[in-house]
């Protein structure tokens, strides 16, 4: 047995289109999302969503792009073309800013990965 925390934990549910948001807003204290989508965060805020929207920006970092996005690509069915586009890669801390941004402009409280 124990005792409840002080403040519970934030429980974001994961949602990827309009029922997986609608069960969001019913049901979670937040919304994790793993692209920047504005209709999906804008839904579940229509729906009654409220608390951080979460998102889940994916990043390879490496000496060069090219050898991040070979990473990627030895665990994951991406072409080099959907990684290059979706993932900050390398390390040219520009490039992880301008997908950070792309959740920010979308209504994401948070990114991480």
């Amino acid at each position: 047995m124990f005792d409840l925390p002080a403040e519970l934990p934030v429980i974001a549910v994961a949602a990827s289109g309009p029922e997986s948001a609608k069960i969001a807003a019913e049901l979670g204290d937040g919304l994790f999302a793993v692209e920047p989508d504005a209709d999906l965060v804008g839904t579940w805020h229509g729906l009654g969503g409220r608390g951080p929207a979460y998102g889940e920006m994916p990043l390879a970092w490496a000496q060069d792009e090219d050898t991040a996005v070979a990473a990627v690509l030895e665990k994951n069915a991406f072409t080099p073309d959907q990684v290059r586009e979706q993932f900050a890669c390398g390390p040219d801390a520009k490039r992880h800013l301008d997908i950070a941004r792309r959740f920010a402009a979308v209504g994401s409280t948070t990114s991480s990965r």
